[in-house]
């Protein structure tokens, strides 16, 4: 026991000094230092463990998983992301082409900064070189009144020739009172077809191959191209608006359905995430 308290030397050294009843005196109180010391250490360890599990207990009520709020995050990410999607589809687009229309033949090309209409007939030219930054045009050939695109002009039927000799004859009177004439316009009469029939595509070929962007032409293309990009992003946005709202609506529909099935289920109030027990004061 003398060792334990660290005297082996001492008590060798002094066993002769001493008598049997002291060495007895000084193991006892030895033994019982060393006794006392190691029931405090281990009060002490016992107390800082306990302490420790008490910290990582709290630590675990804090951080309890909370699944509905999770899922909300996670909806609301899927939504900026649909956003994000559909933004970049309207912003980051390739500048459109610019368009020349014609209304039929013998009639002039013009330029159009709206898009084609549905019911025409469009022919691209990927690499045709019009003198702009970028080479590519639209060609666009509008529809008559019935659907169909003029390939050919026809004669003026005889009604439309009784209304054109009654109109001169309207203004002739019209100007005799010194009246100003009336405004007519004469517009040719056209054969028309669908759009790919024979008689149409051969037109729209030789219509291609006749093309010849004059000076003036190409400055209104390039006057016209702010425009056209305007209309072709808005056209982009209201294509893309229907998809992103749906989306986002549809996101939202089953969050909130999940979460009030599985409240439900669970017995958790409408609007909470833990039940009432769980909840911290």
């Amino acid at each position: 026991m003398a060792e334990l308290c660290g005297f082996r030397e001492v008590a060798a050294s002094q066993s002769k000094m001493i008598g049997h009843s002291d060495l007895i005196k000084l193991a006892v109180f030895c033994g019982f230092s060393a006794n006392h010391f190691q029931f405090t250490f281990l009060n002490n360890a016992r107390s800082r463990n306990c302490r420790t599990l008490s910290m990582f207990a709290d630590k675990g009520a804090e951080m309890a998983i909370n699944w509905f709020e999770g899922g909300r995050r996670i909806s609301k990410l899927c939504m900026g992301i649909v956003v994000a999607v559909g933004a970049a589809t309207v912003l980051w687009r390739n500048d459109p082409d610019p368009v020349l229309s014609s209304r039929g033949p013998t009639m002039p090309w013009f330029v159009s900064p709206d898009s084609c209409p549905e019911n025409a007939y469009v022919r691209y030219l990927w690499d045709y070189d019009w003198g702009g930054n970028d080479p590519g045009l639209r060609l666009c050939f509008l529809p008559l009144p019935n659907g169909s695109i003029p390939y050919a002009v026809a004669p003026t039927p005889p009604d439309e020739l009784e209304r054109e000799a009654q109109d001169r004859r309207d203004n002739e009177m019209r100007m005799a009172n010194g009246e100003p004439p009336k405004l007519t316009i004469q517009s040719p009469w056209f054969y028309g077809a669908p759009e790919y029939d024979e008689r149409v595509q051969s037109y729209v070929s030789d219509s291609i191959s006749n093309l010849r962007i004059t000076p003036e032409l190409a400055t209104r293309l390039r006057d016209s191209m702010s425009t056209v990009r305007w209309n072709d992003r808005k056209k982009a946005f209201n294509e893309a608006l229907p998809w992103v709202a749906g989306i986002c609506g549809f996101l939202w529909a089953f969050t909130f359905a999940m979460g009030w099935i599985i409240r439900g289920f669970a017995g958790i109030p409408t609007g909470q995430d833990f039940k009432p027990s769980k909840q911290k004061d």
